[in-house]
């Protein structure tokens, strides 16, 4: 059974070809194939039919016949078609010109067969193996007649009669007519195949004219876009030409909110009331990567839920390139409306270029909130300057009255000045590190002996209702940093925890060092905490939380940490408190400077103070004296050179870096230039670095600062001018 299904097979079904003529001609090979075939055993009875048919001489024809046919549908099997054309045409030749000499000749009317020949050889081969075999047959028909003639015929093998020249002329005619069929058939094929390829050939003339189109609308679409004054005005213009292009009746576009929230915009065609709804969960939750059509039910339920009105079909394209949210570009029918690739790619590019837009107006008002920003840190710079010069009178008249009233008097009094005065140090800090101007000088720093240090400030900034945790490692931890910007990050995260925590709690401060060449500050409260979006906004300038405050301390903090390659980081939840992290790198054994002193012990001598802020020059000459000096201030750069060319005796000298008729950088240059070689110690609440003196030693201190700072500055310069 399987045998017989794999032969019916073989016989019946073409090869696997991948080319469409050469199937269509192994097709009609295998019909005309079966059809002979199949009448082999028709003419074979027929033929018995005559009183004078025998089986053998019937055998010896149609079995050699039957082989040769099967022999050329293996043919065809193995693709070899013009091979199994001619062989067919050939067998079918002889087949024709024996029939006729052995039934005596042309009038046995088997010549008539010849007709067969011609067919098969054209549908199988083409025109001219058609003609060829047609001048064959006319030949041989021409010699069997001349033989006939000439009596060289032998006689006939069966003898002629009615029956067999009909059963001769009707297996004829049959055959003629199937293969008539057969290649009208091909014919009508070819013809089908030819109009599909001109149906698509049509339909891509089609689209192309249509790109053609779309693109010369976009380019003036894109000319356009360069003068319109925003991307509203822009939209509407583009929606017309949508609407014309795309033959549709509504243009929209519809509006994501980081919150999540969807609005609907009408551009072209109907006045849309939009209304704002939720779209989590929806097919708007996310930006597709191509388009949502609105053939979808939810879909565009959602869309008529806006306010785009009744909806049969449209389009969804993602408007991409905008800062504040998502965006998609819309247009709807009334009816159900197919859209082809062509459209979907135009109603694409238009909504890259209005999303261009949405990021260039984006762009312009960042820029233009940066020039105000600019203009307000140059003012934040200057005022800071000022009031840094006037906390410098109030903390070292504090620190004065310190070391000079005894505990009782100075318990409270001076106590809350110093608290006043340290807060206002932050503010003005804060100021300087948004103008951009803050001093930031990286030299190695034990962390842990830096933080321990700073206890009894940071028990008077935050007061006796909380509770202060400071825990340092007995064991130095250095870092690379800047002393004031570690004191500004630890007093910034610390009023930041008090402020968590308006009824009082606990506040821990945490050095550590846990290896992997990482160093980690950590300040910890117990207060409110904070939710998601609070988080995600923590560390932009002016963002506070508070009912008043400048909303500058986290985003100082995160400035100063990004400016010592350090990192930051919160943990936080909602009613639980937060820990702040700070990451830094630690610094390596041979960061330290190499030979350097460490300040100790007490010095004594005379200071020359150029300082033109006349409560400055004051506070500070009263600072130097209470620390053992003696002090001469001058209020110019003028007077400090004349003062130096006429007395030598001066252990050092302390300049502000800005004076009106000169700065101290230029005075040190002018003394370097006269041969004087005296330390220096620059001071100054307004400048971008510590400048460096051509003198060989100097030293810098931010203003303001306390009776404390300046006593360390001094006896650094001091120590680092001697000779080791």
């Amino acid at each position: 059974m399987v045998a017989l299904k794999r032969a019916w097979a073989w016989l019946m079904v073409p090869p696997p070809l991948g080319d469409e003529r050469h199937l269509r001609r192994a097709t009609l090979q295998l019909r005309i194939v079966r059809f002979l075939l199949a009448s082999i055993p028709v003419v074979f009875a027929l033929s018995m039919l005559g009183p004078n048919n025998t089986l053998g001489p019937n055998l010896a024809v149609y079995l050699p016949l039957t082989l040769l046919l099967l022999g050329v549908v293996a043919f065809v099997q193995r693709g070899w078609f013009d091979v199994a054309g001619w062989m067919i045409s050939s067998i079918i030749w002889l087949f024709v010109t024996a029939a006729t000499v052995a039934f005596g000749g042309l009038p046995a009317n088997n010549a008539a067969a010849y007709v067969i020949v011609v067919m098969v050889a054209g549908a199988a081969l083409g025109p001219r193996p058609a003609a060829f075999f047609a001048v064959l047959s006319a030949l041989a028909a021409g010699a069997i007649a001349w033989a006939e003639l000439a009596g060289l015929l032998p006689a006939p093998l069966v003898p002629v009669t009615l029956l067999n020249a009909w059963i001769s002329v009707t297996i004829t005619f049959l055959l003629a007519a199937v293969l008539h069929n057969l290649s009208i058939r091909d014919l009508d094929g070819a013809l089908t195949a030819a109009s599909q390829a001109f149906a698509r050939q049509q339909k891509t003339q089609w689209e192309n004219e249509t790109r053609g189109l779309h693109g010369a609308a976009l380019a003036q679409l894109a000319e356009r876009a360069l003068l319109v004054p925003d991307a509203k005005t822009f939209c509407q213009e583009a929606a017309s030409v949508a609407a014309s292009l795309l033959s549709v009746e509504f243009v929209f576009l519809v509006e994501v909110s980081a919150e999540g929230e969807a609005s609907l915009v009408g551009l072209h065609g109907r006045d849309a009331v939009g209304t704002s709804i939720a779209v989590a969960g929806t097919p708007l939750a996310e930006v597709p990567v191509c388009a949502l059509r609105l053939d979808v039910a939810d879909l565009r339920a959602l869309i008529e839920r806006l306010g785009a009105g009744p909806v049969g079909g449209g389009l969804l394209v993602p408007v991409r390139g905008r800062s504040n949210g998502r965006g998609f570009l819309g247009v709807a029918t009334d009816g159900p409306r197919t859209f082809t690739r062509a459209e979907e790619q135009f109603l694409g590019t238009l909504a890259s270029l209005i999303g261009t837009l949405f990021e260039r107006e984006v762009a312009t008002d960042r820029a233009q909130r940066a020039q105000q920003f600019e203009v307000l840190g140059r003012l934040a710079s200057g005022v800071a300057h000022d009031y840094n010069n006037l906390l410098t009178v109030i903390m070292g008249t504090s620190d004065v009255l310190r070391s000079e009233m005894s505990a009782a008097r100075r318990a409270s009094l001076v106590d809350d000045l110093d608290h006043a005065a340290e807060s206002a140090r932050l503010l003005t800090r804060q100021l300087m590190a948004f103008s951009g101007k803050q001093v930031i000088t990286i030299g190695r720093l034990d962390l842990a002996a830096h933080v321990g240090d700073m206890f009894a400030m940071m028990r008077r900034l935050v007061g006796d209702s909380y509770v202060l945790d400071v825990v340092v490692p007995p064991s130095p931890v250095y870092v690379d940093a800047d002393r004031g910007s570690i004191d500004q990050i630890v007093f910034n995260l610390l009023v930041n925890a008090r402020d968590a925590m308006p009824d009082g709690g606990t506040i821990e401060i945490v050095v550590e060092a846990p290896g992997d060449g990482v160093v980690l500050l950590q300040v910890r409260d117990d207060g409110v905490g904070m939710d998601a979006a609070t988080q995600g906004r923590m560390f932009q300038p002016f963002f506070t939380t508070k009912p008043q405050g400048t909303g500058l301390g986290l985003a100082t903090v995160a400035d100063i940490v990004r400016r010592h390659g350090a990192t930051i980081d919160v943990a936080t939840t909602l009613g639980d408190g937060a820990t702040f992290t700070v990451r830094f790198p630690e610094a390596r054994a041979e960061c330290g400077t190499v030979g350097a002193k460490e300040p100790d012990g007490e010095r004594h001598g005379r200071v020359l103070l150029a300082e033109d802020h006349s409560l400055v020059r004051a506070g500070t000459t009263q600072m130097l004296h209470s620390l053992g000096y003696d002090v001469v201030g001058v209020g110019s750069g003028r007077e400090a050179r004349d003062r130096l060319l006429k007395d030598h005796n001066f252990v050092i000298l302390v300049t502000d870096v800005s004076m009106p008729d000169g700065d101290g950088r230029q005075l040190v240059q002018e003394l370097f230039l006269d041969g004087h070689k005296l330390p220096v110690l620059f001071i100054s609440g307004y400048t971008e670095e510590g400048p460096a003196s051509p003198m060989g030693v100097s030293g810098f201190l931010a203003k303001p600062f306390t009776r404390e700072e300046l006593r360390v500055a001094l006896l650094t310069c001091l120590s680092a001018s001697e000779p080791v």
